[in-house]
């Protein structure tokens, strides 16, 4: 009575879980790509990220593309040509989020004419570093608007047509650097790895369960179930944070393998199980592996639980949605497991076992439990697999004891980890981004900046000059 009552409720679970498909597949297509910023990292009410936000509204965004190209000096009448270029793009196409362009020979203009009696070269002196390169290279600087989302891919591709058309550079040619571009490349690179990693990992997956499970119906059924999984990563994704950024890029594949191990580990259950119905066999099956699964669950939500003490944004938020999504599709898991497989099979796939015979060791199988069904161990007949059981069953102290010696060992490491969110870290040295900012910061100068807020009482009668200076 009670398992029939757990198979209505698991195929009442399987058909609100086909219902619920085409929502969940809608919000998992509705991810976009994009990487906060360094600023969004911080918590709401951090005093660092309140001090900027006053910066911002004091003295405008400090979102800065640099744009140059190998021999860019003052002499160069192509510098003039994009920047003008550029600057007609503004009024033309103001939703590519261009708010200001300037180049060197126009900031060294404004530096004359502010200061009329300095001469050319000691204008440029006096200018190097912060307009012009100390080998005289030059460059572009293009303001954009701090909400650009999917429009940075659009203003990149634009900028580089645009030198290639306007002034003959080719893009491969063309020097790029400035937050904006980063985070246009790390966009970028996240989109390709999904792109790249997705299917290879789904086929070896499907390799993997296909060799452990040796039924094409099984691994088909254990790939459904962990692909669910992995929705609800991507609906989570899309319900609660709505970009998938470099560090969330991970969680959907992570939430699929996990769910795709406890199916497996449930799946192995009902194959060992000999017994001629499929709903009395998944039923049994999910009462030997649901205490495992839920175990292995449980730690690893409370791995991903304290990743929610960083008062970093992207790290709590995976950790956050990597622990309510492996709850969510190993719940969804336990529930469909009895249904799904009563009905992916008329009998479990266990012909290959059906071999045994009363004279076996009863250390090679299950016992005989209550409800009348017979459980298999997996028999090992490899002699490869046996003496390896043979070799850890009597040198388990020495084992464990050199497990503990590398563990110990592997602690010394921790005093030399370090942290690190630069851009910089993210990228081989031979990627072409980091040889576009380090051709900015050898050529040009750092591109990173410090900025001071002086804050003075208002009541003083004394000029707010005098007292910066």
């Amino acid at each position: 009575m009670e398992s029939s009552a757990t198979l209505r409720l698991s195929k009442m679970l399987l058909w609100g879980a086909l219902i619920w498909l085409p929502c969940l597949s809608y919000w998992a297509a509705q991810v976009r790509f994009g990487t906060p910023e360094v600023s969004a990292w911080l918590p709401g009410e951090d005093e660092a990220r309140a001090t900027y936000r006053q910066f911002l509204e004091q003295f405008g965004d400090d979102q800065v593309l640099f744009i140059a190209w190998p021999n860019c000096t003052l002499d160069d009448p192509r510098l003039g040509q994009l920047s003008g270029h550029l600057q007609e793009l503004v009024r033309t196409q103001p939703q590519l989020g261009i708010s200001q362009v300037q180049d060197s020979a126009q900031m060294l203009q404004q530096w004359l004419r502010a200061h009329s009696e300095l001469s050319m070269p000691l204008a440029q002196q006096q200018l190097q570093g912060f307009a012009i390169g100390p080998d005289g290279s030059c460059f572009i600087s293009v303001h954009v608007d701090t909400e650009l989302g999917d429009r940075r891919a659009v203003l990149v591709d634009t900028l580089r047509q645009s030198a290639q058309h306007v002034i003959a550079v080719d893009p491969s040619e063309l020097i790029l650097a400035g937050e904006p571009f980063q985070i246009y490349v790390i966009d970028r690179a996240t989109r390709e790895t999904i792109q790249r990693f997705v299917l290879p990992s789904t086929l070896a997956a499907l390799a993997i369960a296909w060799t452990c499970l040796r039924s094409i119906c099984l691994t088909l059924l254990v790939f459904i179930l962990a692909g669910l999984g992995q929705l609800i990563g991507l609906a989570l994704i899309a319900v609660f944070v709505g970009e998938m950024s470099a560090v969330l890029v991970v969680l959907p594949t992570l939430v699929f393998m996990l769910t795709l191990s406890g199916a497996v580990h449930l799946t192995n259950y009902y194959r060992d199980i000999v017994g001629r119905d499929p709903s009395e066999a998944g039923l049994q099956a999910l009462r030997l592996g649901a205490r495992p699964c839920i175990l292995a669950t449980l730690t690893t939500i409370f791995g991903f639980g304290s990743l929610l003490i960083s008062q970093l944004q992207p790290i709590w938020q995976f950790g956050s949605l990597a622990a309510f999504g492996l709850l969510l599709s190993t719940a969804l898991l336990l529930g469909l497991f009895p249904a799904a497989v009563s009905l992916a099979a008329k009998r479990p796939a266990i012909a290959h076992r059906d071999s045994l015979h009363e004279h076996e060791p009863p250390h090679d199988r299950l016992p005989v439990l209550h409800d009348g069904l017979l459980l298999s161990g997996s028999l090992i007949k490899s002699s490869a697999a046996q003496r390896l059981i043979q070799l850890t069953s009597r040198h388990a102290t020495l084992i464990s004891l050199m497990g503990v010696v590398v563990l110990l060992l592997s602690l010394g490491g921790l005093v030399r980890l370090k942290t690190s969110t630069e851009f910089e870290d993210m990228f081989p040295p031979s990627s072409p981004a980091i040889e576009s900012l380090r051709w900015i910061e050898s050529h040009l100068g750092p591109i990173n900046s410090l900025e001071f807020v002086l804050s003075f009482p208002k009541s003083t009668s004394e000029d707010v000059l005098p007292q910066a200076q």
